[in-house]
């Protein structure tokens, strides 16, 4: 492994780091949240397994409380934030 590429663990952290500066998440690795123009708030979350894939959780908003959707694994996520760099 070259020195520019970062391990597992170094871009686990990242990501942390990412979701506390820019979301105030703790918890989660990757919180997205969006407001349609039509119904309740949605939000996605995204959590790095042991194994290196990902769990994504959907929730919606019911007006007091998040409220599980669906979930899913995922093989890999990229997050791209305009005017950065992207993350892989």
């Amino acid at each position: 492994m070259t020195d520019d590429v970062p391990s597992e663990v170094d871009h686990r952290r990242q990501l942390q780091g990412i979701a506390s500066r820019v979301y105030g998440v703790e918890g989660s690795d990757v919180v997205v949240t969006r407001n349609p123009l039509r119904g309740p708030r949605r939000r996605d979350r995204y959590d790095l397994r042991g194994d290196g894939r990902w769990w994504h959780v959907e929730e919606r908003w019911s007006g007091c409380r998040w409220v599980f959707v669906g979930s899913e694994i995922l093989e890999d996520v990229d997050v791209e934030v305009a005017g950065g760099e992207i993350i892989e």
